[in-house]
Order: structure tokens, then sequence, then C-alpha cells
């Protein structure tokens, strides 16, 4: 076997190993929720549209793919509609602290400000009732109406400490359940999503910075940053099975930037949220039946993206300000050297 079939094969292997990596258990393991109790794996894409604030994040792959292949615009009341939803994103995160962004925030001493917002897109008939709170028609074609809905506020508490993101549903019919928190100290963000105990957790690495967060699923017992006062002082009086804490975690869901191809594109591919679902239908590659799960953990993959891609640019920053200053030094040192080469 030559040098580049041994490199094919050894790509391909990596590419397989990756894939079982990734993968969601399908299980009904009575130790389990029975809302986790998967028969369905789905791939959701986080892309970035050219001309468009913030993040997208579609209901699956073909979805993403014919929204890239067919060029739609997503603001265009002419765009084609179909009933299956297929094309047209699922929600949309963006940043209201930019002065550039369309909703940017304004100035205000009030105590829940958002820093982002999350928007959802509905397709409905038109012989159907509007959603509740309807930013904008998005598009009405074909008898189908494509809505813009705000779904939720987020804001922010960062202190030297800790940082806490709260959800506020802008539609009654919508949970505030969302909320996550992690450690000044760390990347993990603890979560309650559906009275379930889950972390998105992230591995440390020295090497390179790791983009890959797991949601597992901790034991009723182990501690969590969104507990009252009162449920930690008494999970930290239980007598804890570490055995079982620190062994087998459940996987609900994975946040993962190994597939991006995000290269001068108009639409870019940057990340995924694979997550596992139970469901009785054929379910759908569009906007239709989307579980109430996988809608949820989408919104909070979205926040994830948004505070990866914050953090990746103020390293970039970062080293950029590091090369000016070794550029400088070493130009102040080679000047040094020819004066003094001048002189001699």
């Amino acid at each position: 076997m030559n040098v580049l079939s041994s490199f094919l094969l050894k790509k391909v292997t990596d590419g397989l190993k990756d894939e079982q990596r990734l993968k969601i258990e399908m299980t009904n393991r009575k130790d389990l929720p029975e809302c986790l109790h998967f028969n369905r794996e789905r791939r959701m894409p986080i892309a970035q549209v050219s001309g468009e604030d913030g993040f997208f994040i579609f209901p699956s792959q073909q979805s993403f793919e014919n929204f890239e292949y067919s060029k739609k615009k997503l603001f265009e009341m002419g765009m084609e509609l179909g009933p299956d939803g297929i094309g047209i994103p699922l929600l949309q995160i963006i940043d209201c602290t930019l002065s550039s962004s369309k909703t940017s925030r304004q100035k205000s001493n009030a105590k829940d400000v958002p820093y982002y917002k999350i928007f959802k897109f509905i397709l409905k008939t038109a012989d159907e009732p509007p959603p509740y709170a309807v930013t904008k028609i998005v598009s009405s074609k074909n008898g189908l109406i494509l809505y813009k809905v705000p779904l939720y506020d987020i804001c922010s508490n960062i202190t030297t400490r800790a940082s806490n993101y709260r959800f506020i549903g802008t539609i009654p019919t919508e949970p505030s359940s969302l909320d996550m928190a992690n450690r000044d100290s760390d990347r993990n963000l603890d979560t309650r999503v559906d009275n379930l105990n889950l972390r998105w957790k992230v591995s440390y690495s020295p090497v390179v910075t790791n983009d890959h967060y797991k949601l597992t699923l901790l034991t009723d017992r182990e501690l969590n940053l969104l507990d009252k006062d009162e449920v930690r002082i008494a999970k930290n009086r239980m007598i804890i099975d570490r055995s079982r804490q620190n062994g087998y975690r459940f996987v609900v869901a994975h946040y993962t930037r190994e597939f991006s191809a995000s290269v001068f594109k108009k639409v870019s591919q940057e990340a995924h949220l694979i997550i596992g679902e139970r469901c009785t239908d054929q379910g759908s590659f569009g906007l239709n039946r989307i579980p109430e799960l996988t809608e949820e953990l989408g919104c909070q993959s979205l926040l994830i993206h948004y505070l990866e891609y914050m953090n990746r640019k103020r390293r970039d920053a970062r080293r950029r300000v590091v090369r000016g200053r070794n550029f400088m030094t070493e130009t102040l040192s080679t000047d040094a050297t020819n004066s003094a080469n001048f002189f001699a």
C-alpha cells in the first residue's frame, strides 16, 4: 500500500471514528427519563448568512442544503414556500449589543436588558390565524405565509465568579426554563430543561481550544449552578455514590464545529447540533413536527455558538496585539543595532 492510499484510508477511518463519537444512543433504558428514550437522531446545521444578523439553525442538513443551493434570500417577499417548510431556518439569534444590529439594544438602566434575542420562523397557511407575536411577515406565496416571531430574550449577568444567562420567553405559550450558568474557571454550562439536570460539558485541552460540547444528563443529587440555595444545601448533605456520579454519562446532544465549511461562502455552515429524539411519526426535514425538546436545545446551542464566536474574536484580537508588540520590539531592536553599527 503506497503513502497516498495509507493517508486516504486513515482519513476514512478517522471520519468513521468521528461519526461514532458523535452518535446519539438509541435506548429505552429504565433508569432514564422517558423523554430520553430516543429512537431517532437529528443533525441541525448552524449557519451564517451574508447580509443577515447573527446565526441561524436549520431543522436538518437537507433543509440547509436546499436553502444554500437555491440561493434563497430570507427577507424577500417572493421566496418560494412549500408545505413541508424545507429550505427555511428554524431559529435565528442576534446580538442586541451591536450597533449594526437591526434590533440593537438601546441604552437603559433596566435590570433585564436583553443581550441576545432568538426568533422563530413559523409557516402557516393563509387560512390559519397568525402567531401570537409577529415581528414581520417574511414571505407570502402559494397560499402559505412565513412569519418571523420573537421567541426569547436572553439577559446575561456576568460577575468575576460566574456567568448566568436568563431565557425570558416573549410568547406566553413558551416556557422560560432554558437558563444556563457557568463558573468563571471553566466553560461548562449547567442548565435545567424539562426538569432534567443537565450540563453542556466541554473537555479542556492545553494544545487547542476544544469546541465540542456534550450535553450530559446528571444525577438528581449532583449540584447544578442553577440550584436554589436550599436545594444546594440539601444536596451537600446527601451521601452521594461517587462511582455513579462520575461514571457513565448519558449524552443527550452534541454541539460541534468539526464539520464547519465557512470559507468565502454567502451561506456558511459553521457548526452542528446533533440531538436525539423520541418520536412516533416519520419525522420531518422541514419546519413541521419539530419536537419541543429539540427546539429548546436548538436555542441553547445557538447561544453556545455565539459565545464561542465572541471568544474566538477576543482571542484573535489578543494575538494581533501580541504580534504588534513583538513587531515593534523587533523593529526597535533592529534600529538600535543599525545605529550602533553606524557610529562604530
